[in-house]
């Protein structure tokens, strides 16, 4: 036995090592280009909270596809998921750090931030953890196994990405249920005089005319 994970392309599609790692560059590439697209066209032109459910919703969609994923799959489908997925991802991270950024007092923007970049890296953390050991349990040995079967590693990857699914889902949720459009700003003069306060006019002072 090799200690080793399976992969989809290597084991199953027989790609090389150096053929599998540039298969899957159209994610980041994907993931560069909408995160561009969001930050100068989309968020210009959308609230913050449309742009986070269409990215949440495109990577659902890339994720569910991916669960389709068989033995036979053409890579043209393999290549959708992927931009689909990354698509989804840049749209979603610079939505969500522009949204948790807005009205944020100046002199605590870096502690947000920090605050937001954090909690990214933890969930990524967590959710990557959640995922090897749903894999692990689903795969079991065929994992370890250099002679498995095709079927004993593509089923596993399709189960563990309907899991994937689920936590896109939750954040799809979380975004409809609890961002809060911003507030309409308004004039703080108007809006803060008292009721019934009549606003007085400065008096016109009148210059001394020499006849």
């Amino acid at each position: 036995m090799v200690n080793r994970c399976p992969d989809d392309v290597q084991d199953v599609q027989g790609y090389s090592p150096l053929r599998a790692g540039a298969a899957f560059l159209p994610m980041p590439a994907s993931v560069f280009l909408f995160s561009q697209l969001t930050s100068r066209v989309l968020l210009r032109r959308l609230p913050e909270k449309v742009v986070m459910v269409m990215g949440t919703s495109i990577a659902t969609i890339g994720l569910l596809l991916a669960t389709r994923v068989g033995e036979s799959t053409s890579y043209l489908q393999i290549i959708l998921s992927l931009v689909l997925i990354g698509a989804g991802s840049g749209m979603t991270f610079v939505s969500l750090t522009n949204a948790s950024l807005h009205e944020v007092e100046p002199e605590i923007v870096d502690a947000a931030s920090g605050l937001v970049n954090v909690s990214q890296q933890l969930g990524a953390a967590v959710g990557l953890a959640v995922l090897v050991t749903a894999f692990n349990a689903l795969a079991g040995k065929a994992q370890l196994t250099t002679g498995a079967g095709a079927s004993a590693i593509v089923h596993p990857l399709d189960a563990n990405f309907g899991v994937a699914a689920l936590f896109t889902l939750g954040a799809l949720v979380t975004v409809l249920t609890g961002v809060r459009p911003p507030k309409l700003g308004v004039e703080a003069s108007d809006d803060r005089r008292p009721e019934g306060c009549v606003q007085q006019r400065p008096a016109l002072a009148l210059e001394p005319v020499e006849l």
